[in-house]
């Protein structure tokens, strides 16, 4: 597992690459796309979610 953080339209867009389950990676391409529209609250969940996940491992 490892996160690629990239500024994008002055919006933080977070990659997340989880090997052992395609459900992380269906989530992240669903923010991802939400993204484009400009939503901040998917982010917001987003984040919580790689900083929930990452003192989970």
């Amino acid at each position: 597992k490892y996160f690629v953080v990239q500024e994008k339209e002055k919006t933080k867009v977070i990659y997340i690459y989880e090997f052992r389950h395609n459900s992380v990676l269906s989530l992240n391409q669903i923010a991802w796309r939400r993204n484009i529209s400009g939503s901040k609250k998917i982010w917001i969940f987003m984040e919580f979610f790689v900083l929930n996940s990452f003192c989970n491992e």
